[in-house]
């Protein structure tokens, strides 16, 4: 088959992907935004994150569609049904994830009328679920 070799990769990095290059040349060829070709990512450059489905925890690792298990240190036995993750790699090459249990949290905070504190690195994710944020520099806010 002509596109067999798709049938490698996880449909919804797949989708993604084209969803992405859509909106590159969307922005390109909108004369508002004035924004530059669309480029390729350098793997040297920021950390990249992908976010996947249908993924299960194995003996020290994140088995996940599509490729080889992923090495974990779970500092936490996971109960539950992990549905989602979030993988992102850094510019080592180093892999981490962020389960959606922020998504979990901001439910539970509304719906049983709760206030939540999260320490968190990832200012994105932070921005997306947080409702006020604090930064702390040298150990001042």
């Amino acid at each position: 088959h002509r596109y067999g070799w798709l049938k490698e990769y996880d449909s919804i990095a797949l989708q993604q992907a084209v969803i992405n290059l859509d909106v590159a040349f969307s922005n390109f060829f909108n004369p508002k935004l004035k924004a530059r070709f669309p480029t390729f990512k350098s793997k040297h450059g920021k950390q990249t994150s992908y976010h996947c489905v249908g993924i299960k925890v194995i003996d020290g690792a994140i088995n996940i569609p599509k490729i080889a298990p992923i090495e974990a240190r779970l500092h936490r036995e996971i109960t539950g049904t992990l549905k989602s993750i979030t993988l992102s790699r850094s510019t080592t090459g180093k892999y981490y994830h962020q389960q959606h249990s922020l998504r979990l949290l901001k439910q539970l905070a509304k719906t049983q009328n709760l206030m939540v504190c999260c320490v968190l690195h990832d200012l994105n994710l932070a921005s997306l679920y947080a409702d006020r944020i604090l930064l702390l520099h040298q150990g001042k806010l």
